[in-house]
């Protein structure tokens, strides 16, 4: 007859499901931070062209001001370097009623036109003739 052994077997290690769990929770991690990563590019994205696009604007009409308004119309054109990718269109009419009054409206928008994003500065100005 054989000897029944009574000792206890000590295994070390995982389990299988142990280890497919903690995969699984492993990817469920992982595909969360990656899709903060790309949400946070995409957020990063649209506040520099909101950042570059004021300045632009705010330059665009920096000069209209300086160059003065007689030219009342329209105009369109693109952003050099370092701006590329970067246009712009203004509109400048007179106030109905006013002297010398001036409304501009400056749109600064991708070149590609894919309308995904857009700045528009839109203002009074007041020019006198002296």
């Amino acid at each position: 007859m054989r000897a029944i052994s009574t000792r206890k077997r000590t295994c070390s290690g995982f389990t299988l499901v142990e280890l497919l769990v903690c995969l699984a929770l492993m990817a469920i991690t992982f595909v969360s931070v990656f899709r903060l990563q790309a949400q946070n590019l995409e957020i990063q994205r649209e506040a520099r062209f909101i950042t570059e696009a004021k300045y632009l604007a705010q330059g665009r009409l920096a000069r209209l001001y300086a160059g003065g308004m007689a030219d009342v119309g329209s105009s369109s054109g693109e952003f050099g370097s370092p701006f590329h990718g970067l246009a712009y269109e203004e509109e400048r009419e007179e106030v109905a009623g006013q002297k010398n009054l001036y409304k501009v409206r400056i749109v600064v928008h991708r070149a590609a036109q894919d309308g995904d994003q857009q700045y528009v500065l839109e203002t009074y100005v007041f020019q006198s003739t002296d």
